[in-house]
C-alpha cells in the first residue's frame, strides 16, 4: 500500500498508523509548508468533518460503523469538493504540525486517495483517533470568575474531560488547548473538554482563535458542530435553544448531522440555527463576544478598535475603566484630584508610576527649547519658551470640580459638551505635557497595533464668568497644542478662537515608541497680562475624543 502514493501520502498513512519516526515527522512538517499541500489539507479536513458527524453518538467517540462509508458517499463528497470555490489564499498560512488530529480510518483514507487525488491529505498537526479522549486545555487567565463546580480550577489548572463538565457562573476565562487553539468563555456557561482540539458548549458563549496548527478545532453544540478551517469565530447559545455562529476571520464549516446540513460560513458572515434546526443568515457581530482577556490590565477585549486616551488619563486601560474627573499633576506625576491656581515648575520630566505596566510614560511642565519629553530622553526642540507655570492638572473629564466652575456646560467644543462618557476629553490648560507609552499599550492589545491618533482640539466656548481676576473669565484665550511622536513634532495648531475646532488625524509608524501631547501659552514668557508674567492666560484647551486607532497586525 505504501508504494501506491507519493512521499507525502505515505508519511500521512504512517502517521495515522503511529509508525512515524521523529525524522519522518520533521520531513512531514516541511512538506506541509508547500501551498499545494495546505490547499489539499483544507479540502480533506472538510471531508473528514463530514464523515465524523455521521450519526456519532453524543456520549461516545467510538469509530463509526464501516457501513456508513460507502462509495456513493465518497463520490458525492468528491463531487462537492470539485465544485467548491477556491480557498482564500490569506488563510493558507504556514502549517506547522505538532501533535495529533482526528482522522478517518486508514482503509477509507486509502479509498479516498484512489477516488480523487485532490483529496489526498487530511492531516493537521494533531493526530487524534476517533475513539480517544486524549488531550486537554489549560486555564491561562481569568477575570472575576465564579464556578458552580465543587472543584474550582485556578489559573494554570489543566482542564480535562470530566463528568458534568465545567459550569462558569460568573466572569470570563481563557483556555489554551493542547492543539494551540485559544478559547475565551464568557459566563454564564457550561462546557466540556472533549480532547486537545475539541470542546462541547452546552450553554453560554465562546470565542475561538485557531492558529494553523490547530485547524480542525471543533465546537459541538446541542444543535450543530462548528469545525474550524483556519479562523476566529464566536459561538453563542441562546435561551430559546438556538445557536449563533459569527465568523470574524477565515472560514468555518457548520454541520448538523440530524438534518444533513453542511454549510461553509466565511469571514464577516454569521448564521443562526433555530431550535427546529432551520439555518438562516444573520448580521455578523463579533463584538458580542469577549475575544480576549488580560487580567493584569483589567481588560476584557471585545475587538474594540479605538482606545480612549482620556480614559487612560483617568487611570484606566483605555477601554472604559478610568475614573471621570480625576487628573495627573504635571509636576509630580501623581494621580488624584485637581484644583485651579497658578503653580511654578522647573520643566523636569516626571515618570508616572501606576503600579503596573503603565500606558503613561511621564508628564512635564514645558519650559522652553530642548524640553525632555520621554523617559528615553527624546527632546522637544521646537518647544517655545514659557513662564514655567501651570494652572490646572491634566484632567480626564470636564473639570467640573474647579473652583467656581460647577456648570456642566463648562467645556463645550463644536456645540458638544465634552468630558462625558459619550464624549470623553482631556483638559489641558497650558502649560502641560503628557507622554503615552505606545509599546506598553500595544503589548496589551490582543492582535492589534496602533495605527493612527485622532482627536478634535479647540478652546472651550462656554466658560463660566466669575470675578475679573479668575482665570475662568475668558479674557484672552491664546494657546498652542502640539503632538509629538518620539519627540518629533507631527502636528501643531494655534488656538485663539473658541468657535474653531481643529482635527488631528495622524498615522503612527510601527516603530513609534512614544506619543506626546503638549499645550503651551502662545504669548510666551513674561508676556502675560497678570502677575508679572507668572499667570497663564485663560486658555482652556480641550483634546476631545482623543483615540488611538488600532488595526490588526
Amino acid at each position: 500500500m505504501t508504494q501506491q502514493y507519493g512521499e507525502f501520502e505515505n508519511l500521512f498513512i504512517k502517521a495515522q498508523e503511529g509508525s512515524m519516526s521523529e525524522q519522518e515527522k520533521e520531513l512531514f512538517n516541511q512538506l506541509l509548508e508547500l501551498p499545494e499541500n495546505q490547499q489539499a489539507f483544507f479540502e480533506m479536513v472538510k471531508v473528514n468533518c463530514a464523515l465524523m458527524q455521521l450519526e456519532m453518538p453524543d456520549s461516545s467517540y467510538a469509530q463509526p460503523p464501516v457501513s456508513k462509508f460507502d462509495i456513493n458517499l465518497w463520490l458525492e463528497l468528491v463531487n462537492k469538493e470539485n465544485m467548491a470555490p477556491a480557498i482564500e489564499t490569506d488563510i493558507c498560512d504556514t502549517v506547522k504540525p505538532v501533535g495529533k488530529v482526528k482522522i478517518i480510518p486508514a482503509a477509507f483514507l486509502s479509498f479516498a486517495l484512489s477516488v480523487a487525488a485532490v483529496l489526498m491529505i487530511m492531516l493537521s498537526v494533531h493526530f487524534f483517533t476517533l475513539s480517544g479522549n486524549n488531550g486537554s486545555a489549560k486555564l491561562v487567565d481569568t477575570m472575576d470568575v465564579g464556578w458552580s463546580n465543587a472543584s474550582i480550577p485556578g489559573i494554570g489548572s489543566e482542564l480535562t474531560r470530566v463528568r458534568g463538565g465545567y459550569k462558569l457562573s460568573s466572569g470570563v476565562v481563557k483556555m489554551l488547548f493542547d492543539s494551540g487553539a485559544q478559547v475565551v468563555v464568557e459566563s454564564p456557561a457550561e462546557f466540556e473538554i472533549v480532547s486537545g482540539n475539541e470542546m462541547k458548549l452546552n450553554s453560554g458563549s465562546i470565542f475561538a482563535k485557531v492558529p494553523t496548527q490547530a485547524i480542525g478545532f471543533t465546537v459541538v453544540t446541542p444543535k450543530c458542530s462548528v469545525i474550524d478551517l483556519g479562523t476566529e469565530f464566536g459561538v453563542k447559545l441562546l435561551k430559546d435553544g438556538s445557536t449563533e455562529l459569527h465568523v470574524n476571520r477565515g472560514r468555518t464549516m457548520l454541520i448538523d448531522a440530524s438534518s444533513n446540513t453542511e454549510r461553509e460560513v466565511l469571514a464577516g458572515s454569521a448564521v443562526k440555527v433555530s431550535n427546529d434546526r432551520v439555518v438562516s443568515d444573520i448580521t455578523c457581530q463579533p463584538q458580542l463576544f469577549a475575544r480576549d482577556i488580560i487580567s493584569d490590565a483589567g481588560i476584557v477585549w471585545r475587538g474594540g478598535t479605538k482606545l480612549s486616551m482620556a480614559d487612560i488619563v483617568g487611570g484606566g486601560n483605555g477601554w472604559g475603566t478610568g475614573k471621570a474627573e480625576t487628573a495627573i499633576n504635571p509636576a509630580t506625576g501623581k494621580f488624584g484630584s485637581y484644583s485651579a491656581f497658578t503653580r511654578q515648575a522647573d520643566g523636569a520630566y516626571v515618570k508616572v508610576d501606576s503600579g503596573k505596566k503603565s500606558y503613561i510614560d511621564g508628564v512635564f511642565v514645558p519650559a522652553g527649547p530642548f524640553q525632555v519629553v520621554t523617559s528615553r530622553g527624546d527632546k522637544f526642540n521646537e518647544c517655545p519658551e514659557t513662564n514655567g507655570t501651570y494652572y490646572a492638572e491634566i484632567i480626564n473629564g470636564a473639570g467640573l470640580n474647579l473652583s467656581g466652575n460647577a456648570d456642566a456646560n463648562m467645556l463645550k467644543l463644536g456645540n458638544k459638551n465634552y468630558g462625558t462618557a459619550d464624549y470623553p476629553a482631556i483638559v489641558m490648560h497650558p502649560n502641560v505635557g503628557i507622554t503615552f507609552d505606545l509599546e506598553n499599550i500595544t503589548s496589551e492589545v490582543p492582535d492589534g497595533k496602533v495605527s493612527r491618533f485622532t482627536a478634535d482640539v479647540g478652546l472651550s466656548s462656554a466658560m463660566v464668568r466669575s470675578n475679573h481676576y479668575s482665570s475662568v473669565v475668558p479674557r484672552e484665550s491664546n494657546a498652542v497644542v502640539w503632538l509629538l511622536i518620539d519627540g518629533k513634532v507631527v502636528f501643531s495648531a494655534k488656538l485663539d478662537n473658541p468657535q474653531e475646532v481643529k482635527q488631528i488625524d495622524i498615522e503612527i509608524p510601527e516603530t513609534a515608541k512614544y506619543l506626546t501631547l503638549v499645550t503651551t501659552d502662545a504669548k510666551g514668557k513674561g508676556d502675560n497680562e497678570f502677575l508679572n508674567g507668572l499667570y497663564p492666560d485663560s486658555s482652556w484647551c480641550i483634546v476631545a475624543k482623543p483615540e488611538l486607532v488600532m488595526s490588526a497586525r
